[in-house]
């Protein structure tokens, strides 16, 4: 019994500690650090890739969609000198995927949108 509550304390150090450097990578991104960005962007973009191909499900396998939402996503934390990037709260939204992954659920609703628009139009 006391083995599993030192691996729950081991496991609650380390997600203190990484909370800390996500926190800390976020603020050099926000201070404008350009490989802080590139950090950041190595990091997480296989993930947040593989999550809006989740996201897509059957549209998952067009490339083209993919790329479409996760470059919506890095431009919506740019935007505005990293206003959106500056709400990230690593108490609030546990690691900085869960983030992305939220913004590029946004960021799908405001694409499908317009492609219904698109058609409608179309048609």
């Amino acid at each position: 019994m006391q083995g599993d509550n030192r691996a729950i304390g081991d496991r609650a150090t380390t997600h203190s500690a990484k909370a800390r450097s996500d926190q800390q990578l976020v603020r050099r991104c926000l201070a404008g650090k350009e490989e802080a960005w590139e950090q950041f962007y190595r990091q997480y973009q296989p993930r947040l890739l593989k999550a809006v191909r989740v996201l897509l499900a059957e549209d998952g396998k067009n490339k083209d969609i993919v790329d479409e939402i996760a470059a919506r996503v890095w431009y919506a934390l740019l935007r505005d000198n990293g206003r959106l990037l500056a709400r990230y709260d690593p108490q609030r939204h546990s690691l900085p995927e869960a983030y992305l992954i939220g913004l590029a659920r946004i960021e799908l609703l405001r694409y499908e949108r317009s492609e219904r628009r698109r058609q409608s139009i179309e048609f």
